[in-house]
């Protein structure tokens, strides 16, 4: 029950919202091009796994802190923290039905979109900025909302390209 695929620091993760498997996991080693590869949970532990669906993930560039969208029993962004080996929960940000998750990070600040879908406040895009500084979450911003029988499903962060040079 894969929800989102990313590929973070040159490896490639995925989350589940499968009741048995619950949470986000490492593919491989690297970028595995063969089949019958093992996955790893990440973070390990039962704070990581509890009832929780895991959708949407994004992994800072240094591999420190990671987002998660999660909807069930906690309807939430959980941002958890890498230390000395061990992830452990930060912060969490109470949001309704926040499905998939996209981030970037510049200096100390990590910039997220998501999309929500559920009820009035469903088929949205929104924004909301983490500093990593002060630890703190900044208020949410509306981008978009989805046209009547539509829906996001999805969001992601594209690289861009630069230009060519010519000699």
């Amino acid at each position: 029950n894969a929800r989102a695929v990313g590929i973070y620091n040159g490896q490639l993760y995925t989350s589940s919202g499968s009741a048995s498997t619950f949470g986000v996991y490492s593919v491989g080693s690297g970028l595995p091009a063969t089949g019958g590869q093992t996955t790893t949970q990440l973070p390990p532990g039962s704070e990581f796994t509890a009832s929780v669906s895991y959708t949407g993930f994004y992994l800072s560039p240094d591999g420190t802190r990671l987002f998660v969208a999660t909807v069930a029993t906690t309807n939430s962004i959980q941002e958890f923290v890498l230390n000395a080996g061990n992830w452990s929960l930060d912060k969490s940000l109470n949001v309704n039905s926040a499905f998939q998750l996209a981030g970037t990070t510049t200096g100390n600040l990590t910039t997220l979109f998501y999309t929500l879908n559920s009820g009035t406040a469903g088929n949205t895009l929104n924004m909301v900025s983490f500093n990593n500084t002060t630890d703190a979450f900044s208020s949410t911003t509306l981008l978009a909302t989805a046209g009547a029988n539509e829906s996001f499903r999805g969001v992601a962060i594209l690289p861009i390209p630069e230009p060519p040079t010519w000699a």
